[in-house]
């Protein structure tokens, strides 16, 4: 038994097996298997996964704490990589490496998809592209263009050097003419060329998912405001009304008690479920660093994101605080600065995903002999164009899903069309294959000579030779397949030669003419 003979029985003996190693490695959930390919998003495991990261995942019969397994999460709709850390009953809690909360949601053991087996850095983004249907089909079109580029271009180099080393043995009167590509051949390309883009199209698009992975940035706001009043007896000569109201200054000798509140609210499109506790505080300090702090409201809870605080500021204890002061130290002050601070800290989910926020905006006031006052923007919050209706804003990275679409000169495809345009590409290519395989077909019923045009016309070069030519050494050949294995030996194009006695095909190598010759058809006309 020949070498190649034995290699040809030992791929033959290993291949399936080295297949059914792949699958059962390789091989995703879709089509049986137990693996499956997670492209991470977001910096939850960090430093152990990056985003982008390619991570292949299999699934076990059972997980244990301290396994970075993927799980299915219903409250983001997609795959979560993350950590268990502990067991709630027959689930199981889990949380990211770089997070320090845990997720809201525990899966079940059927939940999970996989546990971590390989990570490949930055291989998931760069897969990215071929990943979608879009993407892997014009990848296969590619390839298939490419072969079917290549083959035409050997074709053209074997018929250029037969044409050089047949020289001038054949006569004036010969005909070349493989520029020109037959229609049948034409047909048959385009044919197979569109139904392997179909094809691909059709298989990534059915497996690929109606939706996809992104990263959502949800937007969210602490809003506050702050407002103050106190009773002014007798205070129309002054205010206008016997009460002051937020805005304005509140005089000493009309008034030494007032009441500041702070209303707050989380606000965001998305769905939240928050709690957390306030407290109201005021700040006495002066311009050389000294403070005191007083406390207004103590610490209290609520639900939701809202909450209302309420306190009350004791002007003439404050004043009697500052006279101490100036007595004991001799340094007499113009004014100084009081502050009423908010502090709210939140917690809870947004979107299904947990939060902690604390929120700490302060309102300051000029107090003097006489008088307390709003200080100047400079002087008040600098994170607020108004000191009065403080704000912070934030964004919180979510992964979620969106449904699948590519962007094509401007418009997204969804991927129904994508299907629809794959199954349309298909139909026509198989439209196409099964009219060249009529025409073949109706070949064989013309003769052979038909036939071998239908079938190997890109192999044949059309000559003319009326018989005149006469080689000098002839060895006949038995079959044309015979005598295109030949020419595919030896590198040549085989030439055809329309005779009225029956057509001729002949390889010419090394001063030897192989030819065959077919059997007669009756031609239109012939008797």
């Amino acid at each position: 038994m020949s070498g190649r003979r034995i290699a040809r029985v030992a791929a033959l003996a290993i291949g399936p097996i080295l297949l059914l190693a792949a699958w059962y490695l390789l091989a995703p959930p879709q089509l049986g298997g137990r693996t499956a390919y997670v492209t991470t998003v977001g910096s939850s495991m960090e430093p152990l996964v990056r985003p982008g990261d390619l991570v292949v995942v299999r699934r076990a019969s059972g997980y244990r704490i301290g396994d970075v397994v993927a799980y299915r999460n219903p409250q983001l709709d997609s795959v979560v990589l993350h950590r268990i850390v502990a067991r709630d009953g027959d689930r199981v809690v889990l949380q990211g490496d770089n997070n320090t909360w845990t997720d809201s949601y525990h899966p079940s053991p059927e939940e999970i998809v996989g546990e971590m087996v390989l990570r490949l850095p930055e291989v998931g983004s760069r897969l990215g592209a071929v990943r979608t249907p879009i993407g892997a089909s014009s990848l296969v079109a590619l390839g298939a263009i490419g072969v079917l580029g290549g083959r035409r271009r050997m074709r053209g180099r074997r018929g250029r050097r037969h044409e050089e080393r047949r020289g001038t043995a054949v006569s004036k009167t010969e005909r070349l003419d493989e520029r020109r590509p037959r229609a049948g051949a034409r047909v048959g390309t385009a044919a197979a060329a569109l139904a392997v883009l179909g094809g691909a199209l059709c298989t990534v698009s059915f497996l690929a998912p109606r939706t996809e992975t992104v990263i959502q940035d949800v937007a969210y706001d602490h809003r506050g405001s702050f407002s103050y009043q106190a009773s002014v007896p007798g205070g129309e000569r002054v205010h206008g009304a016997d009460r002051v109201t937020t805005g304005e200054p509140v005089y000493l000798r009309l008034t030494d008690r007032v009441q500041v509140g702070f209303s707050y609210r989380f606000a965001s499109a998305a769905a939240t479920d928050l709690a957390g506790t306030g407290s109201l505080t005021a700040e006495l300090s002066d311009v050389n660093g000294w403070s005191r702090t007083f406390e207004l409201t103590p610490r209290i809870a609520f639900d939701g994101g809202e909450a209302s605080l309420a306190g009350v500021l004791d002007l003439a204890a404050l004043r009697r605080l500052t006279d101490e002061l100036e007595r004991a130290t001799g340094v007499d002050r113009m004014a100084y600065t009081l502050s009423v601070i908010a502090r709210v800290e939140v917690q809870g989910t947004l979107a299904g995903t947990d939060i902690a926020e604390t929120f700490e905006p302060r309102l300051a006031f000029l107090l003097d002999d006489l008088q307390l006052q709003l200080a100047p923007s400079s002087s008040a919050d600098p994170g607020s164009d108004d000191p009065l209706e403080p704000g912070a804003g934030g964004l919180l990275e979510i992964p979620g899903t969106t449904p699948w679409s590519v962007r094509i000169l401007g418009v997204d495809v969804g991927l129904e069309h994508l299907r629809n345009a794959g199954l349309a590409l298909l139909a026509l290519g198989i439209v196409g294959l099964l009219a060249a395989l009529v025409r073949r077909v109706r070949a064989a019923h013309r003769g052979e000579p038909a036939l071998i045009q239908a079938r190997y016309g890109r192999w044949l070069v059309p000559v003319h030779t009326n018989g005149g030519y006469t080689p000098a050494r002839l060895v006949e050949v038995e079959s044309f397949e015979s005598l295109l294995r030949l020419a595919d030996h030896y590198g040549h194009m085989v030439l055809h030669d329309p005779r009225e006695d029956g057509d001729v095909y002949v390889v010419e190598e090394g001063g030897v003419t192989y030819r065959y010759r077919a059997r007669p058809t009756a031609r239109p006309g012939r008797r």
